[in-house]
């Protein structure tokens, strides 16, 4: 991996720029009720995914709405000091499916508020502008609030830790 960290997700109807990060994004309605497959059975360039992280050692564990969620397979990338984790399915505007997604990029270890966070679980997009949290080379936990993109920016509380 380069020294500019990838990070690619779907949040919205804009497109936000980040220093070292670039975020792909789109307005389009998810599919629901279709079946789920396996995080390692996507492939880049099928169904509109633009990438995967499914086969590191990283664990998400989220909470939202008091269910907890785990998302398998990530990946942290340590570069200058900053710390990107990453486990799911990265999707590109033109995605047909919606696997699930965690991602998150802060640019020095330690305490943080206003990271770059990503959250797709069960097919619904999360904008958690609002966050804080701690990390260090092993991984780390937040804390975020925002909205489900689309269906009237339903509010969302999201909690949870990760390891690298």
């Amino acid at each position: 991996m380069s020294p500019t960290i990838d990070v690619l997700v779907r949040l919205g109807a804009t497109v936000l720029a980040v220093p070292a990060m670039t975020f792909a994004v789109s307005s389009r309605a998810e599919p629901t009720g279709a079946p789920v497959k396996a995080c390692a059975a996507y492939r880049a360039g099928q169904e509109g995914v633009i990438r995967t992280f499914c086969s590191g050692r990283g664990v998400a564990h989220i909470k939202l709405d008091g269910r907890e969620h785990v998302v398998s397979g990530g990946v942290c990338d340590l570069v200058a000091g900053s710390l990107a984790f990453n486990a799911g399915v990265v999707l590109g505007p033109a995605a047909t499916v919606s696997p699930d997604y965690f991602g998150v990029a802060v640019p020095k270890m330690g305490p943080f508020s206003g990271a770059v966070l990503a959250v797709r679980l069960d097919g619904r997009d999360y904008l958690l502008m609002q966050n804080s949290g701690a990390v260090d080379a092993h991984g780390g936990s937040f804390q975020a609030s925002g909205h489900v993109v689309g269906n009237g920016r339903e509010p969302a509380k999201v909690s949870g830790t990760f390891t690298c």
